[in-house]
């Protein structure tokens, strides 16, 4: 009998052990992205209205660019905008067109629109196949403003700020010589002298600003060159940060593609200028 008892035990001791645990499940692996080229963030669903335009794998070379299309800080001129996305994308440069909240003399809603903007960069950077060190900002007239505020500025957070900035006849001041119809819409009529200081980009360059590539046409008067582009690049020079400046012969401001003046006085030697200055990155 002790025989039998001793082998029911024996037995039962060489089946696995039941716990209230439960089974280990494996994990799902994570379902692979769906990158597709074009995306479409809007102000009433994401909180900005952004489209995003993505270059093929094959071409791809890392390189985004979040453009700020100009209009005196009232309006989005289309001609800044997803007109110049082949040019990009055919470079192997992702390129986002950001149509900031207009300020109606509140600053931050269109700074807070480039915050969320290069965030959204960034946390896509692998999805997108966009090296996080090759984040850049473009801006036209009111709109390279923002754009070289988002280079200067002390309040974004250094893992989201620009790596680069490309400025086109920008207004980068919001002193002296700055362009009126701009500073008014950015900050309001009766803006304080303190207010158009914190907000001169110039005044703001150290050594560590984000290389830049300025252009404009040397003899504009709609954004003067003296105070704001040319002043914007010899700020850049005397802090000992890098910056490429292309001066143009002519008088236009706001280059249109299409336009046949256009096209072979301003953008043409822009670009044969900047694509390198790209690729080097």
């Amino acid at each position: 009998m002790k025989k039998l008892i001793f082998g029911v035990v024996a037995c039962l001791m060489m089946i696995p052990a039941c716990t209230t645990e439960n089974p280990q499940i494996p994990e799902t692996p994570e379902e692979e992205y769906n990158r597709e080229l074009k995306y479409t963030y809007t102000k009433a669903e994401d909180g900005i209205d952004m489209e995003v335009y993505l270059p093929t794998e094959e071409t791809n070379i890392k390189v985004a660019v979040i453009a700020c299309p100009g209009g005196s800080y009232s309006s989005h001129a289309s001609h800044e905008g997803a007109v110049w996305a082949p040019y990009f994308n055919e470079l192997g440069v992702a390129f986002a067109v950001l149509k900031y909240t207009l300020p109606a003399g509140d600053p931050s809603k269109p700074i807070g629109d480039m915050e969320t903007a290069l965030t959204i960069l960034n946390e896509m950077a692998d999805k997108w196949l966009i090296d996080k060190n090759k984040i850049g900002v473009m801006g036209f007239s009111a709109g390279g403003h923002l754009a070289c505020y988002a280079a200067t500025a002390s309040d974004y957070s250094s893992e989201i700020r620009p790596d680069f900035q490309i400025l086109v006849y920008p207004v980068t001041t919001m002193s002296t010589g700055t362009h009126a119809g701009s500073r008014t819409n950015f900050l309001g009529a009766d803006a304080s002298n303190e207010e158009m200081m914190f907000y001169s980009n110039e005044l703001w360059v150290s050594s560590d600003t984000p290389k830049a590539f300025i252009t404009y046409a040397m003899s504009e008067t709609v954004v003067p060159p003296a105070s704001n582009g040319k002043a914007f690049y010899n700020a850049m020079i005397k802090a000992g940060a890098r910056a490429e400046l292309l001066e143009l012969v002519g008088t236009k401001h706001g280059w249109h593609h299409g336009n046949a003046e256009h096209e072979t006085t301003y953008l043409q030697p822009m670009k044969a200028r900047l694509t390198p200055w790209l690729k080097k990155l």
